[in-house]
């Protein structure tokens, strides 16, 4: 659907000037990202409203770390959101993460506690994921409890050595088998290295 009629209508809703970042959420596949990147579509008409002053930034969600290449080296987003957290495929931090910095691109992270499944020690997924150093890290909370050990983590904050990082990621593996696939990380075979 056009984008220009969605953001005047969440303009109009929330009573404001400008939207902070609008973001096309949940690009599985190359060919999504490439609809709305060609000419004429809807990144391009989401720029235009950026230029009218509409909305200040432009990005994509997405849980392919192909997708996520493409938007940031197309020069179309201003912010990407991935999975980013000890139970996440590691191309999201030694290739998306890396990439979209050297890009100047804002990444924001989720998936931190892996959709809920590893709130056995959230504390640690806190500081694991902050130790990424993302732009910004939306947690995914959902009761007051989670919030509280969220900030005492994020207060308590230290610098995560290589390997407490390791440690926590296999500490993850541990917590999650026997749990099944987890969509938001690709499939090894079908994702071709870089």
């Amino acid at each position: 659907a056009s984008v220009r009629p969605q953001v005047e209508t969440g303009l109009a809703r929330m009573r404001i000037s400008r939207i902070d970042l609008v973001v096309f959420h949940g690009l599985a596949r190359l060919e999504q990202w490439r609809a709305i990147a060609q000419r004429g579509g809807s990144m391009e008409e989401l720029g235009r409203l950026r230029d009218e002053g509409k909305v200040a930034f432009r990005g994509i969600s997405a849980h392919d770390p192909e997708v996520l290449r493409a938007a940031i080296l197309s020069g179309l987003c201003d912010a990407v959101l991935f999975p980013l957290g000890p139970s996440v495929d590691e191309r999201y931090l030694l290739r998306v993460l890396p990439l979209a910095r050297s890009c100047g691109v804002g990444t924001i992270a989720f998936k931190t506690f892996a959709a809920g499944k590893l709130l056995s020690d959230p504390a640690r997924c806190v500081r694991y994921t902050l130790s990424l150093d993302p732009d910004v890290a939306l947690l995914g909370m959902s009761t007051p409890a989670e919030v509280e050990v969220a900030l005492g983590a994020a207060a308590g904050a230290r610098d995560v050595t290589a390997l407490e990082q390791h440690e926590t990621r296999a500490w993850a593996r541990r917590e999650l088998e026997g749990k099944g696939p987890f969509w938001w990380n690709p499939e090894p075979l079908l994702v071709p290295a870089w």
